[in-house]
Protein backbone atom coordinates (compact mmCIF):
# COMPACT_ATOMS: atom_id res chain seq x y z
CA UNK A 1 0.00 0.00 0.00
CA UNK A 2 1.22 3.30 -0.40
CA UNK A 3 0.50 6.06 2.38
CA UNK A 4 -0.06 9.37 0.05
CA UNK A 5 -1.24 9.49 -3.73
CA UNK A 6 -3.79 7.29 -4.94
CA UNK A 7 -2.48 5.64 -8.57
CA UNK A 8 -5.73 6.07 -11.11
CA UNK A 9 -7.32 4.27 -13.17
CA UNK A 10 -5.28 2.91 -16.31
CA UNK A 11 -2.35 1.77 -14.17
CA UNK A 12 -0.57 -1.54 -14.41
CA UNK A 13 -0.33 -3.13 -11.19
CA UNK A 14 0.89 -5.94 -9.60
CA UNK A 15 3.92 -8.26 -8.26
CA UNK A 16 7.47 -9.62 -9.67
CA UNK A 17 7.40 -13.32 -8.55
CA UNK A 18 8.81 -16.39 -9.45
CA UNK A 19 7.34 -19.99 -8.80
CA UNK A 20 10.29 -22.61 -9.40
CA UNK A 21 8.55 -25.80 -8.18
CA UNK A 22 5.82 -25.30 -10.78
CA UNK A 23 6.40 -25.67 -14.93
CA UNK A 24 3.23 -25.36 -16.99
CA UNK A 25 0.81 -22.24 -17.17
CA UNK A 26 -2.26 -24.32 -15.92
CA UNK A 27 -0.66 -22.94 -12.71
CA UNK A 28 -1.95 -19.73 -13.26
CA UNK A 29 -5.70 -20.24 -12.52
CA UNK A 30 -4.09 -20.12 -8.72
CA UNK A 31 -3.37 -16.15 -8.68
CA UNK A 32 -5.56 -13.65 -8.08
CA UNK A 33 -4.50 -10.18 -8.33
CA UNK A 34 -6.90 -7.23 -6.09
CA UNK A 35 -6.60 -3.64 -5.99
CA UNK A 36 -7.93 -1.38 -3.37
CA UNK A 37 -8.71 2.27 -2.38
CA UNK A 38 -9.18 3.68 1.43
CA UNK A 39 -9.69 -0.03 2.19
CA UNK A 40 -12.35 -0.65 -0.25
CA UNK A 41 -12.15 -3.61 -3.08
CA UNK A 42 -11.59 -1.87 -6.18
CA UNK A 43 -10.90 -4.54 -9.17
CA UNK A 44 -10.14 -8.56 -9.04
CA UNK A 45 -8.02 -9.85 -11.93
CA UNK A 46 -7.92 -13.56 -12.22
CA UNK A 47 -5.40 -15.92 -14.84
CA UNK A 48 -7.17 -15.23 -17.96
CA UNK A 49 -6.60 -11.03 -17.26
CA UNK A 50 -2.96 -11.29 -16.15
CA UNK A 51 -0.65 -9.48 -18.58
CA UNK A 52 2.62 -10.85 -20.11
CA UNK A 53 1.38 -14.51 -19.11
CA UNK A 54 2.97 -17.19 -21.54
CA UNK A 55 3.84 -20.79 -20.65
CA UNK A 56 7.39 -19.64 -19.50
CA UNK A 57 6.13 -16.60 -17.22
CA UNK A 58 6.16 -18.43 -14.22
CA UNK A 59 9.13 -20.85 -14.40
CA UNK A 60 12.27 -21.10 -13.28
CA UNK A 61 14.02 -18.96 -10.84
CA UNK A 62 13.85 -15.42 -12.44
CA UNK A 63 11.50 -12.94 -11.41
CA UNK A 64 8.78 -12.47 -13.94
CA UNK A 65 5.84 -9.77 -13.42
CA UNK A 66 2.26 -10.79 -13.18
CA UNK A 67 -0.12 -7.59 -13.05
CA UNK A 68 -3.04 -6.48 -15.00
CA UNK A 69 -4.47 -2.80 -16.04
CA UNK A 70 -6.95 -1.42 -13.96
CA UNK A 71 -10.37 0.26 -14.93
CA UNK A 72 -9.99 2.15 -11.15
CA UNK A 73 -8.09 4.20 -9.09
CA UNK A 74 -6.04 2.33 -6.36
CA UNK A 75 -3.59 2.98 -3.38
CA UNK A 76 -3.09 -0.98 -2.36
CA UNK A 77 -2.39 -3.58 -4.74
CA UNK A 78 -2.69 -7.20 -3.09
CA UNK A 79 -1.35 -10.57 -4.62
CA UNK A 80 -3.68 -13.99 -3.93
CA UNK A 81 -1.97 -17.47 -4.21
CA UNK A 82 -4.18 -19.85 -4.22
CA UNK A 83 -3.22 -23.92 -3.46
CA UNK A 84 -3.44 -26.78 -6.67
CA UNK A 85 -4.97 -29.94 -6.02
CA UNK A 86 -2.26 -32.45 -5.71
CA UNK A 87 0.95 -29.65 -6.01
CA UNK A 88 2.75 -28.85 -3.64
CA UNK A 89 3.88 -24.84 -4.46
CA UNK A 90 6.57 -22.07 -3.58
CA UNK A 91 6.21 -18.63 -4.61
CA UNK A 92 8.56 -16.27 -4.27
CA UNK A 93 7.36 -12.46 -4.27
CA UNK A 94 10.21 -10.03 -5.18
CA UNK A 95 8.36 -6.30 -5.40
CA UNK A 96 4.68 -4.91 -6.02
CA UNK A 97 5.06 -2.84 -9.31
CA UNK A 98 3.12 -0.17 -11.13
CA UNK A 99 3.20 1.41 -14.28
CA UNK A 100 1.47 5.16 -15.71
CA UNK A 101 1.47 4.74 -19.83
CA UNK A 102 1.69 7.87 -21.54
CA UNK A 103 0.54 8.18 -25.37
CA UNK A 104 3.37 7.59 -27.65
CA UNK A 105 4.08 9.85 -31.43
CA UNK A 106 1.97 9.09 -34.56
CA UNK A 107 3.27 6.93 -36.59
CA UNK A 108 5.60 8.08 -39.12
CA UNK A 109 4.66 8.05 -42.83
CA UNK A 110 6.06 4.98 -44.69
CA UNK A 111 8.59 4.32 -41.91
CA UNK A 112 8.27 0.27 -40.46
CA UNK A 113 7.72 0.99 -36.66
CA UNK A 114 8.43 -1.59 -34.07
CA UNK A 115 5.84 -1.01 -31.14
CA UNK A 116 8.14 -1.54 -27.98
CA UNK A 117 7.28 0.11 -24.41
CA UNK A 118 10.19 2.92 -24.95
CA UNK A 119 7.80 4.72 -26.96
CA UNK A 120 4.18 3.34 -26.94
CA UNK A 121 2.11 2.31 -24.20
CA UNK A 122 1.83 -1.67 -24.68
CA UNK A 123 0.99 -4.42 -22.74
CA UNK A 124 0.74 -8.20 -24.04
CA UNK A 125 -2.60 -9.12 -23.54
CA UNK A 126 -3.02 -12.44 -21.29
CA UNK A 127 -6.47 -12.88 -23.01
CA UNK A 128 -5.78 -13.31 -26.73
CA UNK A 129 -2.24 -14.85 -25.79
CA UNK A 130 -1.88 -18.61 -24.66
CA UNK A 131 -2.30 -22.24 -26.53
CA UNK A 132 -5.63 -23.23 -28.52
CA UNK A 133 -8.37 -25.21 -27.09
CA UNK A 134 -7.62 -28.93 -26.60
CA UNK A 135 -4.83 -30.99 -25.06
CA UNK A 136 -1.16 -30.60 -26.84
CA UNK A 137 1.41 -32.20 -24.32
CA UNK A 138 5.00 -29.98 -24.54
CA UNK A 139 3.20 -27.08 -26.22
CA UNK A 140 3.56 -23.70 -25.34
CA UNK A 141 3.80 -20.24 -25.43
CA UNK A 142 7.12 -19.34 -23.53
CA UNK A 143 8.74 -15.79 -22.43
CA UNK A 144 5.57 -13.55 -23.85
CA UNK A 145 6.92 -10.86 -22.13
CA UNK A 146 10.08 -10.99 -24.03
CA UNK A 147 7.71 -8.80 -26.69
CA UNK A 148 7.97 -5.79 -24.33
CA UNK A 149 11.91 -5.55 -23.83
CA UNK A 150 14.10 -3.23 -25.45
CA UNK A 151 16.67 -5.91 -26.59
CA UNK A 152 15.50 -6.58 -30.47
CA UNK A 153 17.05 -9.83 -30.51
CA UNK A 154 14.79 -11.14 -27.34
CA UNK A 155 11.47 -13.18 -28.64
CA UNK A 156 8.49 -15.15 -27.31
CA UNK A 157 8.19 -18.63 -28.64
CA UNK A 158 4.76 -20.47 -29.59
CA UNK A 159 6.11 -24.30 -29.72
CA UNK A 160 4.01 -26.82 -31.05
CA UNK A 161 4.86 -29.91 -30.94
CA UNK A 162 4.05 -33.27 -33.76
CA UNK A 163 0.31 -32.91 -33.68
CA UNK A 164 -1.90 -31.58 -36.62
CA UNK A 165 -4.03 -28.30 -35.78
CA UNK A 166 -2.50 -27.68 -32.78
CA UNK A 167 -2.38 -23.65 -32.42
CA UNK A 168 -0.68 -20.91 -30.11
CA UNK A 169 -0.76 -17.04 -30.22
CA UNK A 170 0.52 -13.46 -28.62
CA UNK A 171 -1.08 -10.31 -28.61
CA UNK A 172 0.15 -6.91 -28.47
CA UNK A 173 -2.39 -3.71 -27.15
CA UNK A 174 -1.95 -0.71 -27.43
CA UNK A 175 -3.74 0.42 -24.07
CA UNK A 176 -3.97 4.64 -24.93
CA UNK A 177 -4.85 4.90 -29.01
CA UNK A 178 -6.31 3.32 -31.65
CA UNK A 179 -4.61 3.32 -35.31
CA UNK A 180 -7.11 4.02 -38.28
CA UNK A 181 -7.89 1.87 -41.05
CA UNK A 182 -5.15 1.71 -43.34
CA UNK A 183 -2.24 1.23 -40.92
CA UNK A 184 0.36 -2.00 -41.25
CA UNK A 185 -0.33 -4.16 -38.76
CA UNK A 186 1.51 -7.29 -38.12
CA UNK A 187 5.00 -8.85 -36.32
CA UNK A 188 8.33 -9.66 -37.04
CA UNK A 189 8.60 -13.75 -36.47
CA UNK A 190 11.29 -16.32 -37.22
CA UNK A 191 10.52 -19.59 -37.58
CA UNK A 192 13.53 -21.57 -39.08
CA UNK A 193 12.14 -25.24 -38.61
CA UNK A 194 9.13 -24.61 -41.79
CA UNK A 195 10.23 -24.71 -45.30
CA UNK A 196 8.15 -22.89 -47.49
CA UNK A 197 5.59 -19.74 -48.20
CA UNK A 198 2.96 -22.08 -48.49
CA UNK A 199 2.90 -22.51 -44.56
CA UNK A 200 2.35 -19.05 -44.65
CA UNK A 201 -1.26 -20.82 -44.62
CA UNK A 202 -0.62 -21.58 -40.83
CA UNK A 203 -0.37 -18.03 -39.74
CA UNK A 204 -3.39 -15.55 -39.03
CA UNK A 205 -3.25 -11.84 -37.91
CA UNK A 206 -6.20 -10.77 -36.11
CA UNK A 207 -6.83 -7.17 -34.79
CA UNK A 208 -9.01 -6.30 -31.64
CA UNK A 209 -10.41 -2.72 -30.35
CA UNK A 210 -11.16 -2.59 -27.25
CA UNK A 211 -11.32 -6.09 -26.90
CA UNK A 212 -13.56 -6.74 -29.85
CA UNK A 213 -12.39 -8.78 -32.72
CA UNK A 214 -12.26 -6.42 -35.82
CA UNK A 215 -10.20 -8.34 -38.31
CA UNK A 216 -8.88 -11.68 -39.12
CA UNK A 217 -6.45 -12.13 -42.00
CA UNK A 218 -4.60 -15.22 -43.30
CA UNK A 219 -2.84 -17.00 -46.79
CA UNK A 220 -6.09 -17.68 -48.31
CA UNK A 221 -7.48 -14.25 -47.98
CA UNK A 222 -4.81 -13.07 -50.44
CA UNK A 223 -4.43 -10.00 -48.07
CA UNK A 224 -1.48 -11.38 -45.37
CA UNK A 225 1.84 -9.71 -46.59
CA UNK A 226 5.45 -10.08 -45.57
CA UNK A 227 8.36 -7.94 -46.66
CA UNK A 228 9.99 -11.42 -48.18
CA UNK A 229 8.56 -14.17 -49.76
CA UNK A 230 10.53 -16.95 -48.08
CA UNK A 231 8.79 -15.43 -45.03
CA UNK A 232 9.29 -18.93 -42.71
CA UNK A 233 11.99 -20.56 -45.00
CA UNK A 234 15.44 -21.94 -43.58
CA UNK A 235 17.61 -19.38 -41.74
CA UNK A 236 17.19 -16.36 -43.63
CA UNK A 237 16.56 -14.65 -40.06
CA UNK A 238 13.78 -12.27 -39.29
CA UNK A 239 10.68 -11.65 -41.16
CA UNK A 240 7.58 -9.53 -41.03
CA UNK A 241 4.00 -10.34 -41.47
CA UNK A 242 0.83 -8.85 -41.50
CA UNK A 243 -1.58 -7.17 -43.47
CA UNK A 244 -2.96 -3.57 -44.51
CA UNK A 245 -6.15 -2.61 -41.78
CA UNK A 246 -9.43 -1.80 -43.49
CA UNK A 247 -10.62 -0.86 -39.77
CA UNK A 248 -9.36 1.12 -36.90
CA UNK A 249 -7.46 -1.26 -34.08
CA UNK A 250 -5.74 -0.57 -31.11
CA UNK A 251 -4.41 -4.55 -30.68
CA UNK A 252 -2.35 -7.13 -32.69
CA UNK A 253 -2.43 -10.64 -32.04
CA UNK A 254 -0.49 -13.74 -34.84
CA UNK A 255 -1.66 -17.21 -34.21
CA UNK A 256 0.62 -20.21 -35.39
CA UNK A 257 -1.52 -23.07 -36.03
CA UNK A 258 0.33 -26.46 -37.02
CA UNK A 259 -1.08 -27.74 -40.21
CA UNK A 260 1.73 -30.71 -40.70
CA UNK A 261 1.59 -32.42 -37.75
CA UNK A 262 5.74 -31.64 -37.39
CA UNK A 263 7.51 -29.82 -34.15
CA UNK A 264 7.35 -26.20 -34.98
CA UNK A 265 9.16 -23.04 -32.83
CA UNK A 266 8.01 -19.81 -34.06
CA UNK A 267 9.68 -16.96 -32.77
CA UNK A 268 7.98 -13.42 -32.41
CA UNK A 269 10.43 -10.27 -31.47
CA UNK A 270 7.62 -7.86 -31.36
CA UNK A 271 4.58 -5.94 -32.90
CA UNK A 272 5.18 -3.88 -35.97
CA UNK A 273 3.08 -1.15 -37.38
CA UNK A 274 3.56 0.70 -40.25
CA UNK A 275 0.76 4.16 -41.68
CA UNK A 276 1.30 4.72 -45.57
CA UNK A 277 1.19 7.95 -46.73
CA UNK A 278 0.74 9.05 -50.98
CA UNK A 279 3.88 9.88 -52.34
CA UNK A 280 4.63 13.13 -54.93
CA UNK A 281 3.26 12.30 -58.54
CA UNK A 282 5.61 11.12 -60.44
CA UNK A 283 7.44 14.39 -62.53
CA UNK A 284 7.12 13.84 -66.09
CA UNK A 285 9.58 12.26 -68.33
CA UNK A 286 12.09 10.88 -65.58
CA UNK A 287 12.60 7.36 -63.81
CA UNK A 288 11.00 7.56 -60.58
CA UNK A 289 12.19 5.10 -58.08
CA UNK A 290 9.67 3.70 -55.82
CA UNK A 291 11.17 3.32 -52.24
CA UNK A 292 10.37 3.80 -48.86
CA UNK A 293 9.91 6.31 -47.12
CA UNK A 294 8.98 8.63 -49.69
CA UNK A 295 6.03 6.29 -51.46
CA UNK A 296 3.87 3.39 -49.43
CA UNK A 297 5.45 0.70 -50.90
CA UNK A 298 5.58 -2.99 -49.94
CA UNK A 299 6.28 -6.35 -51.09
CA UNK A 300 3.42 -8.35 -52.37
CA UNK A 301 3.81 -11.86 -51.05
CA UNK A 302 0.83 -13.19 -52.58
CA UNK A 303 2.59 -12.15 -56.09
CA UNK A 304 6.25 -12.78 -54.89
CA UNK A 305 8.37 -16.30 -54.30
CA UNK A 306 8.92 -19.32 -56.35
CA UNK A 307 6.31 -21.26 -57.99
CA UNK A 308 6.49 -23.94 -60.35
CA UNK A 309 8.30 -27.21 -60.08
CA UNK A 310 9.63 -28.28 -56.17
CA UNK A 311 13.04 -27.07 -56.16
CA UNK A 312 14.47 -27.04 -52.49
CA UNK A 313 17.42 -25.03 -53.31
CA UNK A 314 15.27 -22.22 -55.18
CA UNK A 315 14.74 -18.75 -53.14
CA UNK A 316 13.75 -15.64 -53.57
CA UNK A 317 15.52 -13.76 -51.00
CA UNK A 318 15.62 -10.04 -49.19
CA UNK A 319 12.98 -8.95 -51.12
CA UNK A 320 12.57 -5.75 -48.67
CA UNK A 321 16.18 -4.51 -50.27
CA UNK A 322 14.22 -4.05 -53.44
CA UNK A 323 12.50 -1.30 -52.01
CA UNK A 324 14.54 0.52 -49.29
CA UNK A 325 16.45 3.88 -50.20
CA UNK A 326 19.83 2.32 -50.78
CA UNK A 327 20.24 2.54 -54.57
CA UNK A 328 23.19 -0.11 -54.32
CA UNK A 329 20.67 -3.22 -52.42
CA UNK A 330 18.65 -5.74 -54.22
CA UNK A 331 17.35 -9.01 -53.94
CA UNK A 332 17.85 -12.06 -55.52
CA UNK A 333 16.33 -14.78 -57.61
CA UNK A 334 17.59 -18.27 -57.28
CA UNK A 335 16.89 -21.27 -59.64
CA UNK A 336 18.51 -23.99 -60.52
CA UNK A 337 19.32 -25.14 -63.44
CA UNK A 338 17.12 -27.92 -65.02
CA UNK A 339 14.16 -27.34 -63.11
CA UNK A 340 10.86 -25.57 -64.23
CA UNK A 341 10.17 -23.23 -61.55
CA UNK A 342 9.39 -19.09 -61.90
CA UNK A 343 11.31 -16.79 -59.18
CA UNK A 344 8.54 -13.12 -59.03
CA UNK A 345 8.93 -9.87 -57.27
CA UNK A 346 6.09 -7.67 -56.71
CA UNK A 347 5.92 -4.37 -55.53
CA UNK A 348 2.83 -2.90 -54.59
CA UNK A 349 1.82 0.95 -53.79
CA UNK A 350 -0.53 0.66 -51.08
CA UNK A 351 -2.49 4.37 -51.14
CA UNK A 352 -1.86 5.24 -54.84
CA UNK A 353 -3.36 3.96 -58.20
CA UNK A 354 -1.17 4.97 -61.03
CA UNK A 355 -2.70 5.79 -65.11
CA UNK A 356 -2.50 3.62 -67.78
CA UNK A 357 -0.04 4.96 -70.21
CA UNK A 358 3.20 4.93 -67.29
CA UNK A 359 5.95 2.71 -67.98
CA UNK A 360 6.38 0.19 -65.10
CA UNK A 361 9.09 -1.94 -64.29
CA UNK A 362 12.39 -2.82 -62.04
Amino acid sequence: RDQLPVFPAGTVAGFNIARPTLLDVDVLPGLVLKTYLNGTLQETSTAGNLLAVGTGLLTGSNAQQVSFLTSQPFDTVQLQVGGLVGVATTTRVYQAVIEQFCTGPALSCNTQTPILPTDYPVIVNGQHTGLGVGVCVGCGVLNASNLLTTDSTDYATIRLTAGVLTRGAVAVKDVLSDYPAGTFAGFVIENPSLLGVDLLSGVLIRTYKDNVLQETVDASSGALLSVDAALLTGSSGKRQVGFISSLSFDEVQIEVVNLLGVLSETRVYYAMFQSFCAGASPPCGTNTVLSQPSYPVLIDQTRSGVTGLLCALCAVNQTQQVIDADPNNYATINLVAGVLATGSISVRDAVTDYPAGMFAGF
